[in-house]
């Protein structure tokens, strides 16, 4: 467990390919970590980045996709930024982070994904990503009129005398 929440708090201190292009080469934490914490700046990438997510068990996507999970249901939004440059770095598409964000509001509650939005957001910006609901294949789908007349006659006679108000959302 000490193991699992030092990488996390490490893991924070990460951030996107283009802020590290200003850090000496093989340098991943941010220039103040060893200005303040040198040893933390050594265990951010020696450690988190030199081993951790190096290792054969996860693949780097995989590690990215839990990683951006874990920082947006923590509240940790300073660091989302980073780790979603991350995440697109290691094959996670916009539409596939934009469906964590999406799902993680239902678990971690709404204003930590609105803050993820907009932490992301600036990350799709400079790299001038297009909005997910342009990409392709991204249309919604067409109701099928008699299977939804079928649902809503459904929902009325099983779900709405016992909670209205939900199956009026349904």
């Amino acid at each position: 467990m000490k193991k699992l929440a030092a990488s996390l708090v490490i893991s924070s201190l990460a951030t996107s390919v283009g802020e590290a292009q200003e850090r000496p080469a093989g340098r991943i934490a941010p220039p103040d970590v060893y200005v303040v914490a040198p040893g933390l700046g050594d265990y951010t990438d020696e450690l988190l980045f030199g081993d951790v997510w190096l290792r054969d068990e996860l693949k780097p996507r995989d590690r990215s996709i839990i990683t951006v999970s874990a920082l947006i249901a923590s509240g940790r939004i300073a660091q989302v930024g980073g780790h979603v440059g991350r995440a697109l770095d290691n094959g996670v598409t916009p539409s596939e982070i934009g469906e964590i964000i999406t799902h993680l509001a239902f678990y971690s509650g709404w204003p930590n994904a609105i803050s993820a939005v907009n932490a992301t957001k600036e990350v799709f910006d400079k790299r001038g990503i297009e909005p997910v609901a342009a990409e392709a294949g991204q249309q919604p789908l067409e109701l099928d009129p008699a299977s939804e007349a079928a649902r809503a006659a459904s929902v009325d006679t099983s779900t709405g005398p016992v909670v209205p108000a939900p199956a009026e959302y349904t």
